[in-house]
């Protein structure tokens, strides 16, 4: 046997002994239908128990819950996955600038404070920042999200960087991850990948328990009470707005391309309910902070990257705050640091 088939074949079962059945959480068998190069392209994935199936297809197994997506709840996955398919075409665009600059190099400061390390997931990856970061400080790491073309961007760049060793790329949602219990070190979900589960609580609990003794993880997710838009809201005489988002945490994202428009089902976090999930998973220690608390994200291509004048204050300010009482709680967006 060859260096090369040796290698993949081993690469193969450690990635077999990792996923597992989404619904059941069983184990899988592999039925290879094509390779290129070295990697499976076409393929199943077989469960040993229920015997549902899930296709490898360009190399992306995909493990979304198949018998969910039948049911009433189920479109809401088919809206997600077609909303996040169809942002890809602006979505480096519509993240590039301050406010959203800002946000990220909070997220990165509060995932180097875990120190990285072993195998780790990133759920919602989009396309990338956080698995690109976790794989060039030699972490082992799977890349999750329910959007495929936004895993097929992430695959391209992961390619031309060299890091594709270090990564595997799996489609699924949040709310079923496909792993067994007790895998990684390491676990973060940064930007909302938890609003858009439906099931979230049973997301809640398999995050727990996918995690080892003393793992940790880092979420950032919607918050329902976000200080900015409420004043906006008030401001711009839209109070409609505001009562509906105190009457009910469950909204929707909207985007359009084109003459399509799409929408994401979106739950909303307060920080109570998201400390009471973590614990009631397993997590001993759970903080909570805030991001962009005195000024709204915005989603518009901008050249410039730094925040400047009034914003780069209250950037600073915030820096300060994030993580004390009321402030924690009034950012638009619910950052946690979790450990089991």
């Amino acid at each position: 046997m060859s260096s090369l088939v040796l290698a993949v074949k081993i690469l193969l079962e450690q990635t077999l002994s990792i996923i597992v059945c989404p619904l059941c959480r069983s184990e899988l068998k592999l039925d290879v239908r094509k390779w290129k190069k070295e990697h499976i392209w076409i393929g199943t994935l077989i469960c040993k128990k229920c015997r549902n199936s899930y296709p490898i297809i360009k190399g992306i197994p995909n493990l979304k819950p198949l018998n969910i997506e039948k049911t009433l709840m189920g479109n809401e996955y088919t809206r997600v996955e077609k909303y996040y398919d169809h942002y890809t075409s602006v979505h480096d665009l519509n993240y590039h600038n301050p406010e959203l600059y800002y946000m990220r190099r909070v997220e990165d400061r509060v995932i180097l404070s875990t120190k990285p390390k072993g195998v780790v997931v990133d759920i919602g990856c989009g396309t990338g920042r956080q698995t690109i970061l976790l794989a060039s400080m030699n972490c082992k790491v799977y890349a999750v999200d329910i959007s495929r073309k936004m895993l097929e961007i992430l695959r391209r760049r992961v390619y031309n960087l060299e890091l594709q060793d270090n990564i595997e790329f799996i489609q699924a949602s949040a709310d079923y991850l496909p792993f067994q219990r007790e895998v990684f070190e390491r676990a973060y979900s940064i930007f909302g990948a938890f609003n858009h589960a439906p099931n979230y609580k049973e997301g809640f609990n398999r995050l727990g328990e996918i995690l080892r003794k003393g793992g940790k993880t880092v979420i950032s997710v919607l918050n329902q009470y976000r200080l900015t838009w409420w004043l906006y809201s008030i401001v711009t005489f839209k109070t409609r707005w505001v009562k509906k988002a105190l009457k009910s945490k469950q909204t929707y994202l909207r985007h359009k391309a084109g003459r399509r428009k799409y929408r994401a089902w979106t739950h909303l976090y307060t920080p109570k309910e998201i400390k009471q999930l973590l614990k009631t998973a397993g997590f001993e220690k759970v903080h909570i902070g805030s991001i962009l608390i005195f000024f709204k994200p915005e989603f518009r291509y901008n050249p410039q990257t730094e925040l400047k004048g009034v914003k780069s204050l209250l950037g600073k300010i915030e820096d300060r705050v994030r993580w004390i009482p009321p402030f924690n709680g009034l950012g638009t967006y619910l950052v946690v640091l979790a450990q089991k």
